[in-house]
């Protein structure tokens, strides 16, 4: 271990960023949306009230990183992550999200 390596944590971990520069709200948001919400559709107005987060504050702060690494949809019916965002946290999808079309 050299002294410019930066240990890999967990992704639940409060501490340290992940490798792709998610923080702590960003993984609390994808958490939600994963297990509370089965990786959606959920609206952000649950998404926050679960998280005890101002809405504006995830959708001007959170959601648009999200959306730019691919581990988040808007649809009509409401948030959903994507397959990529499942695989980085090692969340299994749900039986009820297997349409191709959304987890491609």
């Amino acid at each position: 271990k050299t002294a410019y390596e930066i240990p890999k944590r967990d992704w639940s971990s409060d501490v340290c960023s992940s490798d792709l520069g998610l923080d702590d709200l960003d993984r609390r948001y994808l958490r939600a949306l994963g297990t509370t919400y089965q990786g959606g559709p959920a609206g952000l107005e649950a998404i926050a009230a679960t998280l005890g987060e101002d809405a504006l504050t995830l959708e001007d702060v959170v959601e648009p990183y999200l959306l730019q690494v691919g581990f988040l949809a808007r649809t009509r019916q409401g948030r959903r992550m994507n397959a990529a965002a499942f695989r980085h946290l090692g969340i299994e999808p749900p039986a009820s999200a297997q349409d191709p079309s959304l987890w491609a």
